[in-house]
């Protein structure tokens, strides 16, 4: 039962990162978890992380496990956003 002296702890979410601002990061984004927003696309996503929608696939391909219908990505997804080589 939460102590109801201590305020409720939210969680920090400063370092899940989206579509929105994936293209803020730039070059710079390092990571290789993404966690699916609500509106996000395979292609939105290869397009601010890898500044080309067709690297879509590439993602798909390291995600087939968790994703089931790439034009319908389910929010809360973590994907993996492998290094393009």
């Amino acid at each position: 039962m939460p102590d109801p002296d201590k305020p409720e702890q939210i969680p920090d979410k400063s370092d899940v990162l989206s579509s929105d601002n994936l293209k803020d990061q730039g070059s710079a984004y390092t990571g290789v978890g993404y966690t699916v927003v609500e509106g996000d696309t395979l292609e939105g996503i290869a397009r601010a992380h890898y500044g080309d929608p067709d690297a879509a696939q590439h993602i798909l391909t390291a995600n087939r496990e968790v994703i089931g219908d790439p034009r319908a990505l389910k929010p809360g997804t973590v994907l993996t956003l492998p290094h393009r080589g």
